[in-house]
């Protein structure tokens, strides 16, 4: 079941910047935390397949708008603790 990836830029106070994900599957919510730009750019070439084109489009929207979404995202939710996605509490 594909699912959406909803990315959020973070500023910290020693002024780095953080990107968490959310992976939004129907009734569940998986997020992971990157430290910085080139583990997220990694996370996203391999799990969302982007390609650098759509990378530098996506990288506008997050340092425009701060959050980011990508849709239709496949992954198995066997896969989300492999890669590091914890899941995280909803409210349904």
């Amino acid at each position: 079941m594909a699912g959406t990836l909803h990315i959020f830029a973070r500023s910290v106070v020693n002024g780095a910047t953080h990107y968490q994900v959310n992976y939004n599957l129907p009734g569940t919510t998986f997020a992971k935390v990157f430290e910085d730009e080139a583990e997220l750019r990694d996370f996203l070439t391999a799990v969302a397949e982007m390609t650098p084109s759509d990378l530098d489009q996506l990288w506008s929207e997050l340092n425009t708008r701060h959050t980011a979404t990508i849709a239709e995202v496949e992954i198995p939710e066997h896969e989300t603790p492999i890669l590091g996605l914890k899941q995280a509490p909803t409210d349904y």
